[in-house]
């Protein structure tokens, strides 16, 4: 008889660890879910403040429009007019060529925000987000070097006529 009470306590020991197993597990999947749901309550979701297009801060000779698109539907408008800085504050593309008065789309992809400095005017862009820059010049055709951050000739831009 000591030897069954002996198998049945191991056999609770047993029950008791994966009970215990269990019991953390689903404390972990409540905490999980309730971060989930703080990041998404209104007014915090991030993907809406990707998706915000940032006001520009440009000297105030500098030709922009803010952008009041969502960022999907900014970037279907604006297409291949486009420069994109990535993580790394590098332009992609690096070496373009646009005609005069065409609008291209700034688009920060890195998570902090950066300083873009084009044809004589400084922009900032928030972590995400975009702009929209009219390309002018006092005169054509016009090579312009673009600056991201202390990164410097990070894209070449030509405007022509």
């Amino acid at each position: 008889m000591g030897k069954i009470l002996q198998t049945g306590s191991k056999r609770n020991k047993i029950m008791s660890k994966k009970n215990i197993g269990i019991i953390i597990g689903l404390v972990v999947l409540v905490v999980i879910a309730i971060l989930l749901t703080r990041n998404n309550q209104p007014g915090q979701n991030n993907t809406s403040q990707q998706q915000t297009a940032t006001t520009p801060t440009p000297e105030p000779s500098a030709p922009t429009t803010g952008g009041k698109l969502s960022y999907t539907d900014a970037v279907k408008k604006y297409g291949s007019n486009r420069i994109q800085f990535d993580a790394t504050c590098q332009a992609h593309p690096n070496n373009v060529t646009f005609k005069a008065g065409t609008q291209v789309m700034f688009d920060n992809r890195a998570a902090v925000a950066r300083v873009i400095n084009f044809n004589g005017a400084k922009y900032t862009l928030a972590a995400y987000g975009y702009l929209i820059v009219s390309m002018t010049a006092a005169k054509y055709p016009a090579s312009i070097l673009v600056d991201c951050g202390s990164s410097q000739n990070v894209a070449t831009v030509l405007i022509q006529k």
